[in-house]
C-alpha cells in the first residue's frame, strides 16, 4: 500500500510540476516525503532516506518562493467574477 502511496504522489507531483504549476506540485510531492521516510528507513536505505530530505528541503523552498503567486493567483480569479 505504501508503495503505491508513492507512486500515485509521485507521478502527480511530476504531472503538476510539469505543466508548470509549481506551488502544487511541491505541495503534493512535500506530502509524499513522509512516505519516503518510512519506507528508506525499514528497509536500511540510507542514501535514500538523506535524498529525501535534501527532495523535502527543494520542496518547502519551493513552496515558500511560489506562496505569493498562488496567492496572488487566487485573488485574481476571485475578484474576477
Amino acid at each position: 500500500m505504501l508503495q503505491l502511496l508513492i507512486l500515485i504522489l509521485g507521478l502527480a507531483t511530476v504531472i503538476l510540476l510539469t505543466k508548470n504549476k509549481i506551488f502544487w506540485g511541491s505541495i503534493v510531492g512535500l506530502i509524499s516525503e513522509p512516505l519516503w521516510f518510512i519506507t528508506s528507513a525499514a528497509n536500511g536505505q540510507w542514501g535514500v532516506f538523506v535524498a529525501s530530505i535534501f527532495y523535502a528541503v527543494v520542496f518547502i523552498g519551493a513552496i515558500k518562493r511560489n506562496w505569493r503567486n498562488e496567492k496572488n493567483n487566487d485573488s485574481t480569479t476571485s475578484s474576477g467574477m
